[in-house]
């Protein structure tokens, strides 16, 4: 799960960093490294946040769907970075 995706999960959730921290059991600061892309996020982090978000009503089918869709915009957006280059 990338850092973008992470943020937009939370707050479709109505949860902020210290919400979805103490529901995961982490420290808030843990929560706002990873959005800040300073650390990545751990495996068992990101089982307990998508558990989370599950309970919210974010199904692992709507976070893929969330990713294929932030992936496509990236690309489109370098693609076009790329041709103003040119």
């Amino acid at each position: 799960m990338n850092i973008q995706l992470l943020k937009h999960c939370r707050q479709l959730a109505e949860l902020n960093q210290s919400e979805l921290a103490k529901r995961v059991q982490v420290d808030q600061s843990l929560i706002s490294k990873i959005e800040a892309g300073t650390i990545p996020i751990h495996e068992e982090t990101e089982r307990k946040v998508r558990e989370v978000f599950k309970h919210e009503g974010i199904t692992a089918e709507y976070i893929k769907l969330l990713s294929e869709l932030f992936e496509a915009k990236t690309m489109k957006k370098q693609r076009k970075e790329w041709q103003e280059v040119r």
